[in-house]
């Protein structure tokens, strides 16, 4: 696909954002409002976020939730509830929980 601000095309290498420019409108904020912390315990976030560094670091990051859905089995947390927590503060896959979901003093 080509775009007067980037291409992207399934046969380059590199990220096709890189060359990006920002709209001018663009004031380098989000719109949207920050959601609150993730409505767990502090000790099920923690044990949620040993759970998810423990598959990552034996798998790597495979674009899915797995690991997160395995620890909510193990809590008996329910999953539909936490997988539509989780993808409103932007965790869409495990790492992205890590990386957007989880504050980093809690990591």
């Amino acid at each position: 696909m080509t775009n007067s601000r980037y291409t992207c095309s399934p046969f380059t290498s590199g990220n096709p954002l890189d060359d990006y420019e920002a709209y001018e409108y663009d004031n380098g904020f989000d719109d949207e409002v920050p959601r609150g912390p993730l409505p767990l315990e502090p000790r099920q976030r923690a044990s949620l976020v040993v759970a998810i560094d423990d598959g990552l670091r034996e798998s790597g990051c495979d674009n899915t939730l797995r690991a997160a859905q395995a620890w909510a089995r193990r809590e008996q947390v329910p999953w539909e509830w936490l997988r539509e927590e989780l993808e409103a503060r932007g965790g869409f896959c495990n790492c992205e929980v890590i990386f957007n979901v989880v504050p980093p003093a809690e990591e």
